[in-house]
């Protein structure tokens, strides 16, 4: 998170300070409150309506969540903060009027910039890992993730390796997966809802991981990337 400010130069509007925060994650949501707590009011930008809670993306990449489950509304925290949210991406800075300046044009005038736009995957120049990895950085991500693990035990291909070399494959090998992932990875409350989400897809999923292909070609999506509630919140 980066916090730029002019120099020399009184607040453009004579009286409390203008502040701009770009970026909707948790860098940019923190100095919302502090901010409000102070009694200035901050200017949000962000590109997505819905903020996402990250910790919690390893459970929607395990089908123990629903994509929605991990998504809060942006103006709803904003609202709560007297903040204001402006639903656009940054695109570019203007230092020396003092602007940022979104992707459909818009500028809007700061005193003080608060650059929060999140990260992205670093790979450390190793080759082949951008190509062949999966990120778990979005919601998109977890989709992604939890259909490539669906087309996997969803065609009875599961394979696992306990200690002393035992082996299973197919039923005996999803059965032994679910239990050690209800058992060591999710929380009490999301146990059941996970059982019965993992066994209705292991029952009646025959495209699993459809979207995840390595030549640029595309099929159709699951219905929960195309209905208008999933639109909104990715």
């Amino acid at each position: 998170m980066t916090t730029i400010r002019q120099h020399g130069q009184r607040p453009a509007s004579g009286g409390a300070p203008q502040v701009v925060i770009a970026g909707a994650g948790f860098g940019g949501l923190a100095p919302v409150r502090r901010l409000a707590r102070a009694g200035i009011q901050a200017t949000l930008i962000g590109r997505n309506v819905c903020t996402t809670f990250q910790p919690l993306l390893y459970q929607v990449a395990t089908a123990g969540l629903a994509s929605s489950d991990v998504a809060y509304p942006v103006r709803a925290i904003t609202r709560r903060y007297g903040a204001v949210f402006r639903h656009g991406e940054l695109a570019g800075l203007d230092p020396s009027a003092r602007q940022v300046i979104l992707a459909d044009g818009a500028k809007i005038g700061y005193d003080y910039l608060i650059v929060a736009t999140g990260v992205s995957a670093a790979h450390h120049g190793i080759p082949g890992v951008a190509e062949h990895s999966l990120g778990l950085y979005t919601r998109r991500d977890a989709i992604i993730l939890r259909d490539r693990i669906m087309a996997t035990i969803g065609y009875r291909s599961a394979v696992i390796q306990l200690p002393r070399r035992v082996r299973a494959r197919g039923t005996a090998a999803w059965l032994t997966w679910l239990a050690l992932h209800l058992i060591t990875v999710l929380g009490g409350r999301n146990r059941i809802s996970a059982l019965v989400n993992l066994s209705w897809r292991y029952l009646t999923w025959r495209r699993g991981g459809g979207l995840v292909l390595g030549d640029g070609t595309t099929t159709p999506a699951p219905a929960e990337l195309t209905s208008r509630p999933a639109r909104a919140a990715l």
